[in-house]
């Protein structure tokens, strides 16, 4: 890994990962992990472990234990360029269940290029397009989006400032969504969502909301978008001139799976 990616990645774990505010969330930083807890109490994460790797397994069962007296069920999420070789094994023996590994893209705002497509990504600033958000990742997912939905107007009311949400529209009908999230003062955004109903794939829906917030990211001012792509994104993420700079997988914890 050269000097570059090294340093990329650096202040990917100072900005992103030991020093993001998310609103709704609380962060806590013992010393050796770094955990967002959502004020709800419904959801919890972990970014990032910054102890001695012969500490790891000491510092996962304390985890396990502070959680266990909230009754929450959390996410662990691992990035290979740690260099914790044992982090995973050590999950998968605390009884952490492993999602798919996704490739770490980044990609500078200043390769973007021009946007030239015939579909036009909206921006919403409204409870009624966040109506069409739901629509959307609940037509794709085939499940209920509504705590999304009441997270999604509380953050509209009260942070706006935070993310923002767009959707694509094809004869009036919202057919795509995506989101972008900011940390103020970091020189980077994260890029999540990106569902498109499966009819109206491939019609250039998902490469519009790529450039909306690309460009509002250019024009606030921040250097790098960066994305966990699946193994079906990361070539059509890399056509847009993302690079892979490491991988990361998220554990989950489920006490009741647990028992």
């Amino acid at each position: 890994m050269d000097d570059a990616v090294n340093s990329i990645l650096e202040d990917y774990l100072h900005y992103e990962r030991i020093n993001a505010r998310e609103p709704g969330f609380k962060r806590i930083n013992n010393g050796q992990t770094v955990k967002y807890i959502s004020d709800d109490g419904a959801g919890a994460y972990i970014t990032a472990f910054l102890g001695k790797p012969e500490q790891l397994a000491d510092a996962i069962e304390a985890e396990k234990s502070y959680f266990r007296q909230r009754q929450t069920n959390f996410e662990w999420k691992t990035y290979a360029c740690d260099g914790l070789d044992t982090l995973e094994d050590l999950l998968m023996a605390a009884g952490f269940q492993p999602e798919e590994e996704e490739a770490f893209m980044v990609m500078d705002l200043e390769q973007l290029p021009a946007y030239t497509g015939p579909v036009e990504a909206v921006k919403i600033t409204t409870p009624e397009g966040i109506d069409d958000v739901i629509a959307v990742e609940e037509a794709v997912w085939d499940r209920s989006f509504s705590n999304f939905k009441t997270y999604l107007l509380n953050q509209l009311q009260n942070q706006p400032d935070y993310q923002s949400l767009y959707v694509s529209y094809q004869d009036g009908k919202p057919v795509a969504t995506a989101r972008i999230t900011f940390t103020p003062g970091s020189p980077f955004a994260g890029l999540w969502g990106g569902s498109t109903l499966k009819e109206f794939r491939g019609l250039g829906h998902y490469r519009s909301l790529l450039h909306a917030r690309a460009e509002e990211a250019r024009l606030q001012g921040v250097k790098y978008l960066t994305l966990d792509a699946s193994d079906m994104s990361e070539p059509i993420v890399t056509q847009l001139g993302f690079d892979k700079l490491t991988t990361t997988r998220p554990y989950h914890f489920h006490f009741k799976d647990a028992e």
